[in-house]
């Protein structure tokens, strides 16, 4: 929703630079690890729920991801907000941080394309295990012209796809497997989506440019 109000409202989307995106990988990284910090410290919990004195939730990053500000009331209205911590959780530190995050979150979408999803914890360490994966994004790089179609649409900004020319594993920890690249290569069977060696789906230039009939005549 808040990416559509960008569109509809005109802004244009900023593309961060590379040292830029290493900052917010830095701030996902450190993100996550007070997530796991936080998650370990639950088997500590006495019977109300305090660690040391202080209050923490089962599941604390669920206490201040901003989705679970967002998403409820998307899927169903206002009644189903959740509401924010109260001041009783971490002295504070979740309101607090719910509140910080939630305004970056609003920020990130409102001025770039999954700007959040670099710093989501929940996108940073299911990435690391991408590659080898089930799901596969491969390229022909004998095909490859290197126009820089896929790195034009690609919502995180990934130059991975366009610039690889040897390796044709072109899955990476950032991707989102949205496959917005391989719908715009204008190269045939150039990118495909593999899942364990079998062919899911792949580019094609014909099919998106020929007529209906011709299109039909050629599936």
């Amino acid at each position: 929703i808040l990416s559509w109000l960008r569109r509809r409202a005109g802004l244009p989307h900023l593309k961060p630079t590379p040292r830029v995106k290493k900052a917010f990988l830095g701030s996902g990284i450190g993100l996550t690890a007070l997530t796991l910090a936080m998650a370990k410290a639950v088997p500590a919990l006495d019977e109300n729920g305090n660690f040391h004195g202080c209050k923490i939730p089962l599941y604390p990053f669920c206490k201040i991801c901003p989705s679970q500000q967002v998403c409820p009331v998307a899927v169903g209205g206002p009644n189903n907000y959740p509401g924010l911590p109260t001041w009783e959780w971490g002295f504070g530190f979740f309101i607090t941080a719910c509140v910080l995050l939630l305004s970056v979150f609003i920020f990130c979408f409102l001025t770039s394309r999954r700007l959040w999803c670099r710093l989501c914890p929940m996108g940073i360490f299911p990435g690391l295990f991408s590659r080898g994966g089930m799901f596969t994004l491969r390229k022909d790089n004998l095909k490859c012209n290197q126009c820089g179609a896929c790195t034009e649409v690609c919502p995180v900004d990934i130059d991975r796809v366009r610039a690889a020319t040897e390796d044709s594993d072109v899955t990476g920890a950032d991707c989102l497997l949205c496959l917005k690249c391989l719908e715009k290569c204008p190269r045939d069977k150039c990118l495909s989506l593999e899942h364990a060696d079998f062919t899911v789906t792949e580019s094609r230039f014909r099919a998106k440019h020929e007529p209906a009939s011709l299109r039909k005549t050629h599936d």
